[in-house]
């Protein structure tokens, strides 16, 4: 008999033990339900694309869009949410689909980190949904996909998501078309760092967007999670109205028509009016456009950019008009909405100089510290006016809308708007030296209403306007959602 051998042996089990008992298994014997994890346990090789999607709860990544963009869809996604209305979704023609995954609670409590990130230099999170491919037995290499397609957008936009992969081969690249048209040139992405990004140029004609990963093969599996996009889009005319557009030259265009972020001056000069006290009527301005604007006869028409008809996948009042402005989502709503020459901003911290900059956390909101803002220190931004704007959404009782501003410079102007421009029955509040956010600040949305409108404007340089936490009630006070 070998001592040396035995004593050898003895040492081993008594180390594959410690390395077993920390990691939560109990006995280290070799039997059917463990056998094809046992090498793993007793190492710290990286874990392995099937080991990954066995740890995972799968559920489907839709063929197509819940919401598309054009009815309120949302292109930046956490995938954390089941009623987040992600606009993005896998690619019908790729055979190998990406799917949602989360690992399951019993594997993330001896999930081990390190092994994880061992398997490759991006830096990434599995605390929360991410999307998954791969990992999975097939003959040959595969391409997984996803995608969405924006209508209209104005200006460049950035897209931004987190990547990881085990292996080198993968290859992830991002593909640009023209709507109605084939994906002919994409792009490899740099896996450097995460985030990986990449810009959409502007489009008055629609494009579709895809982010793709090659030579996924039975050793390999592939993770995105945190999509975001920085983008504005611009809302389509309803062919209902076409009979009110002004062509350009007076002559027909075969471009679409469109309200972009940056308004003609009818639109400008319709959302300053509710500014002015004595104004009862706003004077009409033909201005001819390329494109084709709205001639606007009325303030008091309301400012939908679809159908009259109720869509069935338009949005509940809740999910359309509730935010906390936290982790950098302004929900649903559009930032630069029709009628701004500027867009609002995000922050996740406290900004601006220290007396009439937004020093102060909001008390009602203290979670996490996130608003939509308007303001800057280094210009003055008095000449521009800001509209955030919600989705379309159906009403069918009155209730109020609930929300926090933070006003601290006596010029500022805060209004909620509904529907329209004309009615506008909230003003924003006088300013008081030992007041900083104000919260309760109340509009009665009446039954039948489909949009609300939050318009700032007269921010000089130094000054800040700030809105946060937008909830709903019942009229009696109680809460709604």
């Amino acid at each position: 008999m070998c001592l040396a051998c035995h004593s050898l042996s003895s040492q081993y089990n008594q180390l594959s033990s410690r390395r077993a008992r920390a990691r939560g298994v109990s006995s280290l014997e070799r039997t059917s339900e463990n056998a094809i994890d046992f090498d793993y346990l007793t190492s710290n090789l990286p874990y392995s694309a099937n080991d990954i999607r066995s740890i995972s709860t799968l559920t489907p990544l839709p063929n197509k869009p819940l919401l598309t963009v054009s009815d309120g869809g949302k292109l930046t996604c956490n995938f954390d949410d089941e009623m987040e209305y992600c606009s993005w979704h896998n690619t019908e023609a790729t055979e190998m689909k990406f799917w949602k995954g989360k690992l399951d609670p019993e594997s993330a409590s001896n999930f081990d980190s390190h092994r994880f990130n061992s398997g490759s230099t991006l830096s990434f999170s599995t605390e929360n949904n991410f999307l998954l491919a791969g990992g999975e037995p097939m003959v040959t290499s595969q391409t997984a996909a996803i995608e969405m397609e924006i209508p209209c957008q104005y200006g460049d936009a950035d897209v931004k998501f987190d990547f990881w992969t085990n292996t080198l081969n993968v290859e992830v690249r991002y593909c640009i078309a023209k709507s109605g048209t084939d994906f002919s040139t994409c792009q490899i992405l740099q896996r450097v760092s995460n985030p990986l990004n990449f810009s959409v140029p502007t489009t008055a004609d629609g494009s579709k967007v895809r982010i793709e990963v090659t030579n996924i093969d039975q050793d390999s599996i592939a993770l995105i999670d945190n999509l975001h996009y920085n983008g504005q889009i611009c809302e389509l005319i309803d062919e209902a109205v076409e009979h009110s557009l002004i062509p350009f030259g007076g002559e027909s265009s075969s471009l679409p028509s469109l309200i972009t972020g940056e308004p003609s001056p009818v639109t400008d000069l319709t959302v300053q009016k509710f500014f002015e006290e004595d104004a009862n009527t706003v004077e009409e301005t033909e201005t001819p456009s390329i494109l084709g604007i709205r001639k606007i006869t009325s303030t008091a028409d309301p400012i939908l950019s679809s159908s009259s008809q109720v869509n069935v996948k338009e949005l509940s009042y809740c999910s359309a008009l509730t935010c906390s402005f936290n982790e950098g989502d302004s929900c649903f709503y559009g930032l630069s909405g029709v009628g701004s020459t500027s867009a609002w901003n995000l922050s996740d911290r406290l900004i601006g100089n220290r007396h009439t900059g937004i020093q102060r956390v909001n008390l009602d909101d203290q979670s996490k510290v996130g608003f939509a803002y308007v303001g800057s220190d280094f210009k003055s931004e008095a000449g521009n006016i800001f509209v955030a704007e919600s989705p379309k959404f159906s009403l069918t009782q009155e209730i109020l809308l609930i929300f926090d501003v933070y006003i601290r410079s006596i010029t500022p102007k805060l209004k909620v708007c509904i529907d329209n421009f004309d009615n506008c029955p909230y003003n924003s509040p006088l300013l008081k030296k030992d007041k900083f956010w104000r919260g309760q600040q109340r509009v009665t949305l009446k039954e039948g209403s489909r949009k609300v409108f939050f318009v700032a404007e007269n921010v000089k340089k130094h000054q800040f306007l700030a809105i946060d936490n937008i909830r709903l009630e019942n009229v009696d006070g109680s809460s709604l959602c």
